[in-house]
């Protein structure tokens, strides 16, 4: 009969535990604050788009799409979805605003580039449309290495 209080208070912490790191996709929504070329802060959540390169908010093509995000969401309601990282304070995940993906709109606007590894090729349509109406953000911008895919072949889904 000594064992049943440390084996209750033993279950008790462990479901408290699990429930703690079984948080799950985290949606928010609101009026963000633009942190950098994709990065976005919905009060203290900061997210970057997922599927994206960008150029770095320091260069003339950065800066060029820090300013179009900017415009495209300013006092626009914005939904994120994210999966919660407690390890790190900036979260990955897709926003949308008027039910549109904003990595999408941003490809297609020619400000950021699919990023293959990362997206499965989910924005390849947008880049192209992008590169048909003359906006050439990869003649200036090079992939970085982790949106590479090894051999060409993309994952699927997104």
């Amino acid at each position: 009969m000594a064992f049943k209080l440390p084996l209750i208070l033993a279950i008790c912490l462990t479901a408290a535990g699990a429930s703690a790191k079984s948080d799950g996709p985290r949606s928010v929504d609101g009026f963000p604050e633009v942190v950098d070329s994709n990065v976005v802060r919905i009060d203290a959540n900061a997210v970057r788009l997922k599927g994206i390169a960008v150029p770095k908010a320091s260069t003339p093509d950065g800066l060029n799409a820090r300013g179009w995000l900017h415009r495209r969401i300013q006092n626009r309601r914005t939904y994120c979805h994210f999966e919660p990282n407690p390890a790190v304070t900036l979260n990955i995940g897709t926003c949308e605003i008027e039910g549109l993906d904003l990595s999408a709109l941003m490809v297609e606007a020619g400000v950021a580039l699919d990023c293959p590894k990362e997206s499965g090729g989910r924005y390849r349509v947008q880049q192209g449309r992008a590169e048909a109406a003359g906006q050439r953000l990869a003649d200036r911008f090079q992939l970085p290495d982790n949106c590479k895919t090894a051999g060409g072949k993309l994952k699927r889904g997104g």
